[in-house]
């Protein structure tokens, strides 16, 4: 068994359902080539409402119970919900890693499998 099908963080392509560790990460490039059937792929974003929800709660209640009021309890709240949002984001990603879909860059809108859609009644 190789190291990539044992290694927590790779990637699973579902083209053609290889393994594969991403190589190196370039900023502002949110697309990943699989390097066996060459499809672009792209992360789900499966906890991102839980994360925002969770931050502005955390980001709210610190300052007020620190007993910050008027334009620190502001400030003090913006950095808490970033600090809050990147710690969260890094905790999740090693809790669960993100799973890859095609990617939907270039305009594709074509059927996902992950897609549910609605129920037409009778």
């Amino acid at each position: 068994m190789t190291e990539v099908s044992t290694s927590r963080y790779a990637i699973d392509c579902p083209v053609c359902g290889n393994k594969f560790r991403r190589g190196i990460y370039r900023l502002g490039d949110s697309t990943i080539a699989c390097p066996h059937c060459g499809a672009l792929l792209e992360h789900k974003l499966r906890c991102g409402p839980v994360i925002v929800i969770a931050s502005i709660v955390i980001a709210l209640i610190f300052p007020y119970e620190a007993g910050y009021t008027g334009l620190k309890f502001g400030i003090v709240a913006v950095v808490t919900a970033l600090l809050a949002i990147f710690i969260l984001v890094g905790v999740s990603y090693h809790i669960s890693p993100p799973k890859v879909q095609p990617s939907s860059k270039l305009g594709d809108t074509g059927l996902r499998l992950g897609d549910k859609g609605k129920r037409v009644g009778r």
